[in-house]
């Protein structure tokens, strides 16, 4: 799910009972650089480094060409997944 979502989730679960990451496990697709700072912390899949792909970007613009020399596609090959407390205990069963 998506970082408000996941905090959402987190807090209906807690007014039910409901554990997050020991009876149910909360996953975002995106940590938004607070699913550490979260109780419990949340696992995500976190963010890359697209200073690459912005200097790529930028080169381009400012070289005052008009028609864009390199693929239409630019992504990174992989993302991390940082494990966190939201899905540890759950994972571990």
């Amino acid at each position: 799910v998506t970082m408000p979502t996941a905090i959402g989730a987190i807090r209906a679960m807690s007014d039910l009972g409901i554990r997050p990451g020991d009876d149910l496990a909360v996953c975002v697709i995106n940590g938004e650089g607070m699913a550490d700072l979260l109780v419990p912390s949340v696992t995500a899949l976190e963010q890359p480094d697209l200073q690459t792909f912005l200097k790529y970007s930028l080169q381009w613009m400012l070289s005052g060409n008009t028609v864009w020399q390199g693929p239409l596609l630019l992504q990174p090959g992989d993302a991390s997944v940082v494990v966190r407390d939201s899905t540890r205990k759950v994972i571990a069963r």
